[in-house]
């Protein structure tokens, strides 16, 4: 299914989302996956170019959505604004930049770096429940070995980052 290039305030169902370019979510908007009560509803977002979530966004996940069956295919990159909060697992093609106390609930792959200001912070995995109370327990086949992978460099600009189920690599 075609998507529109900004999806804040959109409420979508299980199934395939392409964009012919960005995805963008405008400020303090939030975006709604509804399962549909199915058993296992599954939800993917392709984009030629990037993913850029605008400050103090984030998502609602009802009926049987859950962050584990949400990935984000980017041509290029991706950025997490300020206090953003990102249900799924992040594919970039170059980068992926967490803005100040951003929050993926997923794990962050990226062909070249990854960059984190102060504060931001990967829940990936059961560890995550522990480390993290409050958190539902999520099971990302995706990101078994790696919360946080890219090719190049991860790079720490700020204080207190924090990767809760899995390992920071860089090969």
């Amino acid at each position: 299914k075609a998507t529109a290039i900004e999806i804040g305030g959109l409420t979508f169902t299980p199934g395939t989302y392409r964009s012919g370019s960005a995805i963008n979510f405008a400020f303090g908007t939030v975006v709604t996956l509804d399962g549909r009560n199915e058993a296992n509803p599954v939800f993917l977002f392709q984009a030629v170019s990037t993913l850029v979530t605008a400050a103090n966004t984030y998502f609602i996940l009802k009926n049987g959505a859950k962050a584990e069956n949400v990935m984000w295919a980017l041509g290029t990159a991706a950025t997490l604004g300020a206090n953003s909060v990102l249900e799924g697992s992040i594919l970039a093609g170059s980068a992926i930049t967490f803005g100040a106390k951003a929050e993926l609930r997923g794990c962050a792959l990226a062909q070249t770096a990854i960059t984190f200001e102060t504060a931001g912070s990967v829940l990936s995995g059961a560890a995550a429940v522990t480390a993290a109370p409050g958190i539902e327990p999520r099971s990302y086949s995706l990101c078994s070995n790696f919360a946080v992978h890219a090719r190049a460099t991860i790079t720490f600009d700020g204080v207190q980052t924090t990767i809760y189920g899995g390992d920071a690599g860089v090969s």
